[in-house]
């Protein structure tokens, strides 16, 4: 009776090593892809009537870059929301490179904005975001 549950267990055993190699070989096989992002202050902040209320919008610079394995992907399409809704959006040069501008509301002082970059490339997503807080 011994012998049957030895020699299942041994058998488990190496379906799980089979399959642990299977996972490890297909991990090895995708690659990592990392998107990076930042903004900076492009310019002084300008004021905007509409609608008889005065708004102030300060433009931006937001960039990044996309990477797979380390080197960068061209042609990737990325798109940039500033606060939620979408500012812009743009192609990744051949180094993987990506740049736009935008302007936003600083009405109020010392707003934070959550700027977010996205891409979809070879069936995998990549994600970034970072903040700023105007004056």
């Amino acid at each position: 009776m011994i012998a049957p549950v030895a020699v299942a267990g041994i058998l488990m055993l190496a379906v799980l090593a089979a399959m642990s190699s299977t996972n490890q070989a297909l991990a090895a096989e995708k690659k990592r892809t990392e998107l990076t992002i930042s903004v900076s202050k492009n310019g002084p902040a300008k004021t905007e009537e509409i609608n008889g209320f005065s708004q102030k919008w300060l433009p931006v610079t937001i960039s990044g870059r996309l990477t797979s394995d380390g080197s960068g992907v061209a042609g990737a399409h990325v798109v940039v929301n500033c606060d939620e809704e979408e500012c812009d959006s743009a192609d990744t040069d051949s180094g993987g490179h990506y740049s736009v501008t935008a302007s936003l509301n600083a009405t109020e002082p010392k707003s934070t904005h959550t700027i977010k970059a996205e891409t979809h490339h070879e069936n995998e997503t990549s994600e970034a975001s970072t903040t700023i807080q105007l004056p």
